[in-house]
């Protein structure tokens, strides 16, 4: 499970009673619950849209897993995961710029999953970063937390899918509000080739608390 350098780590805090509250009715008869599923087998789930941004413009909305920015600093077209089609593939160019590809929709209340929730991505290094990289939670804007994955990537072999999962208690700032959460992000201002089969909220392993802060003794 990912862990940003800078959280010290604290023992077991997930209560089986919120687990409960929050992955019951995780699919609904009708389908993914899109509080929980956000793209999945190269589906949108709900009213969850790709963006992409740029300065330029930094919520273009693309279809069909295909667009470019405005200013051209990210451009994407679908991938193959386990079907042609099924994930979403993001080439950041040379540019120095801030590029950024989202996931956006109306407000999410996920302040239940805080302590026991994880953000997961399944992603493929195509060509590995070549500075920072970042994934943000946004909470309605400026309302925002973010934290940088580029030393994490950078270990991955190029050209192979994993699972990324980032604890929600990672996501920290001062105005930071899981009960509002309407957009998710990966952005870099380098050149990056990045490609997203699925995102969606994991329950974490039993035991892990994530990026909680010890106590004061």
């Amino acid at each position: 499970m990912f862990k940003p350098n800078s959280h010290k780590i604290m023992g077991v805090v997930a209560l089986a009673s919120l687990i409960g509250l929050v992955f019951s009715a995780v699919v609904a008869a009708e389908g993914k619950n899109p509080n929980f599923f956000y793209f999945s087998e190269g589906k949108l789930v709900g009213d969850w849209r790709f963006q992409v941004g740029d300065p330029g413009n930094w919520g273009l909305n693309i279809d069909d897993l295909t667009g470019r920015s405005k200013n051209g600093k990210l451009e994407v077209m679908p991938d193959r995961y386990k079907a042609d089609g099924d994930a979403i593939r993001g080439v950041w160019s040379r540019k120095k710029e801030k590029g950024e590809l989202k996931l956006v929709a109306s407000s999410k209340d996920l302040s239940a999953a805080k302590d026991v929730g994880a953000l997961a991505f399944t992603l493929k290094m195509n060509k590995k970063p070549k500075g920072g990289v970042s994934v943000a939670i946004d909470c309605n804007w400026p309302c925002r937390a973010e934290v940088n994955i580029s030393r994490q990537l950078r270990k991955k072999k190029t050209g192979e899918w994993f699972v990324f999962p980032i604890p929600l208690n990672c996501f920290q700032s001062d105005n930071f509000d899981l009960s509002k959460v309407n957009g998710f992000m990966i952005a870099t201002d380098n050149k990056m080739d990045l490609s997203v089969a699925d995102v969606s909220l994991i329950r974490m392993p039993e035991g892990d608390p994530g990026c909680v802060e010890e106590e004061a003794k």
